[in-house]
């Protein structure tokens, strides 16, 4: 296994990276060069070719499969662009057409006749035009239609003596392929400040010729490792397409992430969930709109996390034994104006805030972003998260996240909260956060959580929130929350195994005992919950700790349940 060289920063209840983790799966390896053609927002699916392909290449990141696509076989096209379900457009050296599946015929956009000298193109979700590089590094753009072609112009890119050879556009950021030295690297442009070199992952081993940014938090990249040998790899990081340049200060390769070497000797790294720092944004001067002003920290809590659904930029500052809700700060406060029009379409009702000598105060909450992936794919899916105050069991935040979406959680550092998270078809993820001072208001903690589908290698899972008291088989009622937000899903199979672990005080005898006793607590209160599954109960002691009996955290940690699914 290769050495990777990682820099934690160990919190309180769980472990944050000071750097990002990059998650790398080659999906596709290939003799030939690979060319991107389309990507296929709504179904999730890459188009691609080789040459030595039959046709057109079909990676479904849902399934993790790849096809021969049977509207186009035995053909290799310099482009293809499935729009919808029944226009595709098809680009030849010299002409473009459009097939109509439904009518199993084909129109002529652009013909051999029409003399128009075409490079490969791409397409652009953002702008819906088709772009390509033609002779000495001018930008072709293209806007047709299902029978015409709307317009064509061309734009000359200032790259020096360099040779532009691809390209790519998400949102507002395009990404060339520039021949340089005889390889073909990637740079990001910056408009009228030049070009900015991808570096290291992409534009390691021989060379990486071609990017696509699929989302927030995926890329997929065409690279040669070396002669004869060319890979697709997905990679997903958080933010992924903010910074893709600055990504590579770790990788993971899929087979590697449940042990890694490093310099602090066997640290086991969940491959579940990464946890990086972010700066964090409030705005900036004096000015502020004012949400809510209250001395109960529970209440204060639940109102910042409302807030947050449309403004991540909301924060909490407190003063005394105050706490202020604020919006994001501005130096002129007449643009509170049209952020106090904003709020109140959501229907909150602000008042205009002077921080005054407060002005710069760092946010007295920490906030966290939770995104969450298919670990297979890679790509993003929706799920529900529940959010609690352990001392009182009181709900913080509860919400729902569709596809593509992301969501913000805020808290008070001295309090204990418990976050569960399930999504339809998948194993249930859960986290708790203990009182910490190591955490930095200004900075957003960004957790990267991979969902795992039930199988034979994804059928364990421990719940962070099912813990006991030293000496104790009782339930919190922190415990019977998550219990009962998971219960669903556990109705819905036919066996399952409960095993109950304890520490290491004690004898071996009465520890095997005792996480009997845990097991059967669990079990019991999933039935008073209606579940009529076949629950087995196994005791494994003290047999099987997850972390140190050295520290009360780590002795806390091993007296836990497990999740075995048949």
């Amino acid at each position: 296994m290769k050495k990777l060289i990682l820099s934690f920063l160990i919190l309180s209840n769980f472990q944050l990276f000071a750097q990002t983790v990059l998650i790398e799966n080659v999906v596709h390896t290939s003799a030939q060069k690979i060319s991107f053609k389309h990507f296929d927002q709504v179904k999730k699916q890459l188009y691609f070719t080789s040459a030595n392909s039959e046709g057109v290449l079909i990676y479904d990141f849902k399934t993790g499969k790849t096809i021969l696509d049977t509207l186009n076989t035995r053909k290799v096209p310099k482009g293809y662009f499935p729009m919808n379900d029944i226009y595709t457009y098809v680009q030849h050296p010299s002409s473009i057409v459009v097939i109509n599946s439904i009518a199993k015929d084909t129109t002529f956009i652009i013909s051999p006749f029409d003399s128009v000298a075409l490079p490969p193109l791409t397409f652009s979700n953002t702008t819906n035009k088709f772009y390509g590089i033609v002779k000495d590094n001018k930008l072709l753009e293209i806007s047709m239609n299902e029978s015409s072609v709307e317009s064509i112009d061309t734009t000359l890119i200032s790259a020096g003596d360099r040779s532009i050879k691809d390209l790519h556009i998400f949102k507002e950021n395009t990404y060339y392929t520039i021949e340089e030295e005889g390889k073909e690297q990637l740079y990001l442009n910056l408009n009228e400040k030049g070009f900015k070199k991808l570096r290291y992952p992409l534009n390691y081993g021989e060379s990486t010729y071609a990017l696509r940014i699929l989302n927030e938090d995926t890329l997929i990249v065409a690279r040669s490792m070396r002669l004869g040998e060319h890979q697709l790899a997905l990679m997903f990081a958080s933010n992924i397409s903010t910074n893709p340049d600055t990504l590579g200060l770790q990788r993971i390769f899929k087979g590697e992430t449940t042990k890694i070497d490093s310099v602090l000797a066997e640290k086991i790294i969940s491959e579940n969930e990464f946890t990086q720092e972010m700066n964090r944004s409030i705005g900036k001067g004096r000015w502020s709109l004012l949400f809510e002003r209250t001395t109960d920290a529970l209440k204060a809590m639940t109102s910042l996390n409302k807030i947050l659904a449309f403004e991540p930029n909301a924060f909490s500052y407190k003063k005394d034994s105050v706490y202020y809700i604020l919006g994001p700060k501005h130096v002129d406060p007449a643009d509170l104006s049209i952020d106090s029009i904003y709020y109140r379409k959501n229907g909150l009702i602000t008042s205009y805030y002077d921080l005054a000598e407060d002005s710069t105060m760092l946010p007295s909450d920490i906030v966290i972003r939770i995104k969450c992936l298919d670990k297979q794919s890679g790509m993003m899916a929706n799920f529900t998260a529940d959010f609690y105050d352990y001392n009182t069991n009181t709900l913080i935040k509860g919400t729902h996240v569709d596809q593509g979406q992301v969501c913000y959680f805020s808290y008070f550092p001295d309090y204990t909260l418990g976050l569960t998270i399930t999504s339809q078809g998948y194993l249930p993820h859960s986290m708790s956060f203990a009182p910490s001072l190591e955490y930095l208001s200004n900075k957003r903690v960004e957790k990267l959580i991979l969902l795992r589908k039930p199988s034979e290698k994804e059928n364990t899972f421990t719940l962070n929130n099912v813990y006991f008291a030293f000496d104790s088989a009782k339930l919190s009622e922190v415990a019977k929350r998550e219990l009962a937000l998971i219960n669903n899903s556990l109705s819905k199979l036919n066996v399952f195994t409960i095993e109950g672990h304890t520490d290491n005080i004690g004898s071996e005898k009465y520890n095997n005992a005792l996480s009997k006793r845990r097991a059967q607590s669990v079990k019991n209160h999933l039935k008073e919950l209606g579940n009529s599954s076949t629950i087995i109960t196994v005791g494994k002691g003290e047999s099987f700790p997850i972390d140190s009996n050295e520290t009360e955290f780590g002795r806390r940690k091993n007296r836990r349940c497990e999740f075995i699914l048949e």
